[in-house]
């Protein structure tokens, strides 16, 4: 093999968040994304608990490469031909945008800015992706502002429990928190 000959694309992961992304995709761009390696490694590069939400070709100038975003529900990965992976968390973002002209696609993130090529030939493409980007960084922020998941009474009832085997409680003091505990049952 020579110097600049292209590695073969490999196979894609079976993913149902994968394949429905590229359905809600112009054929066009689905296409031209599914046949790049870059989409394979960006599959990888997602935790299992992660679903892909939207995808875009793209790239960066410094120093100037060509690849695939991907937004997931807690992170946008940019994977290139020439760069390592790069992972942003969105819990960190606070703007999300186009700008110049709607070449370039611009997040905020922290006190950074980070700036990837986002191609002119497919503007509902990146229409999409930018909107479902703004989605998953809202989802995450209102998930982060969710109040924690009161104990049920049962978990309240077995943490007494083990405070008056460990003999922080007395037993009447346990008795007293279990019949409150109960009250709220019955």
């Amino acid at each position: 093999m020579g110097l600049f000959a292209r590695r073969p694309v490999p196979a894609l992961p079976d993913r149902e968040d994968l394949e429905a992304t590229l359905r809600r995709m112009s054929p066009g761009a689905a296409e031209e994304i599914r046949n790049k390696r870059y989409l394979a490694e960006a599959c990888l590069a997602i935790p299992d608990d992660e679903r892909v939400v939207a995808l875009l070709p793209s790239g960066v100038n410094n120093p100037p490469d060509r690849g695939l975003l991907c937004a997931t529900t807690r992170a946008l990965l940019y994977i290139g031909e020439l760069r390592e992976g790069i992972r942003l968390s969105l819990d960190s973002f606070y703007e999300v945008g186009i700008i110049h002209h709607g070449s370039t696609l611009k997040v905020a993130y922290g006190a950074q800015e980070a700036h990837f090529g986002a191609p002119h030939r497919d503007e509902i493409s990146r229409e999409f992706f930018v909107r479902q980007l703004r989605d998953a960084v809202e989802r995450v922020k209102n998930a982060a502002k969710a109040p924690a998941a009161k104990p049920s009474d049962a978990d309240e009832l077995a943490k007494f429990a083990a405070l008056r085997d460990q003999g922080v409680l007395t037993d009447s003091e346990f008795e007293v928190k279990k019949a409150e505990l109960l009250g709220k049952i019955w």
